[in-house]
């Protein structure tokens, strides 16, 4: 019995951390919700509305932005405090950043790559589907919306996709890709991470939930590529992070593939074409991974060197 739960050494397996890891933090975003739904429910009772009536604009306030925002950073933030338990806790191990991927070698260098990275794939992305006609320019955030809803925008969106690319990228990538690895090989480790962190994303919101769970997996697939071609978070966090802000807080599609168009973005698109947009992001993607695979190399053992000379 002592076998299901760990292994030969008598560490817990990494299944079971995986686990504590994921239910943890969706059980965490789920019981938050309640929370602040009953909390808006009683305050517009309070103002003399009926229940449904105040249920439904709880729901209608919860959907808007600044409780999106709000709820992701503290659903990633228990996510990485979960990490630092189970590390201490379970493992019986001093917390180090260094052994999370976040060391300072080459760190300036990783960062610069990821940046170069986000940046070319939204240029791909609005470029090509703008030309193809998959997408629309509408128009400026200034003229659609109010100044301070964009102001808002592009300063919460600071907020949510640095929280994002920082704690999804600890957990999925130095946390479990690391202890998966050591378990198999990093291939089977990036697959592994790449199809559980597809599936922590809001597939039911999606207008087509297949492309958006393959695409999901390719983008888990580029960043755990990165990871270990780098040997760094670093490249990773840059990339998650400003590659969120660029398609949530500067260019935003309405009616994109996942069906999310929050805030007041300084630029916006309409989606003409769902699935042949969807096709180009996936081939974006695509091109990216190929491009970190053509311009990293694997690095030998002891060695930290991470782009080709």
């Amino acid at each position: 019995m002592n076998r299901l739960f760990k292994n030969k050494n008598g560490d817990l397996h990494w299944g079971w951390k995986t686990a504590i890891l994921l239910l943890g933090t969706i059980v965490f975003g789920v019981a938050l919700n309640i929370i602040l739904m009953t909390i808006l429910t009683f305050v517009h009772i309070s103002q003399g509305l009926m229940q449904d009536q105040a249920m439904q604009k709880a729901t209608e306030i919860m959907g808007g932005f600044i409780p999106q925002v709000i709820l992701s950073v503290f659903q990633l933030g228990f996510m990485f405090w979960l990490v630092r338990w189970i590390i201490v806790k379970i493992e019986k191990q001093t917390f180090d950043w260094s052994h999370l991927g976040l060391g300072t070698n080459n760190r300036i260098r990783n960062i610069s790559f990821g940046i170069l990275l986000a940046l070319t794939l939204t240029v791909l992305t609005f470029g090509i589907g703008f030309l193809i006609g998959t997408l629309s320019y509408v128009g400026n955030g200034f003229n659609l919306f109010s100044t301070s809803k964009v102001i808002v925008t592009l300063l919460l969106g600071m907020i949510l996709t640095f929280a994002s690319g920082f704690g999804e990228e600890i957990a999925f990538r130095g946390y479990l890709q690391t202890r998966i690895s050591q378990r198999y090989n990093q291939t089977v480790a990036v697959v592994i991470v790449a199809v559980l962190f597809a599936l922590m994303h809001p597939l039911s919101t999606a207008i087509h939930p297949l492309m958006y769970l393959a695409t999901a997996i390719l983008v888990g697939i580029l960043f755990g590529t990165l990871y270990v071609r780098t040997r760094s978070l670093w490249a990773g966090i840059a990339l998650h992070t400003l590659w969120n802000y660029l398609q949530i807080a500067v260019f935003a599609a309405s009616n994109a593939t996942d069906g999310r168009f929050f805030g007041a973005p300084l630029f916006v698109f309409d989606n003409l074409s769902a699935t042949p947009h969807a096709l180009l992001e996936f081939g974006v993607i695509l091109l990216g991974l190929i491009g970190v695979l053509y311009s990293t190399r694997l690095p030998h053992a002891g060695q930290k060197a991470i782009w080709n000379a």
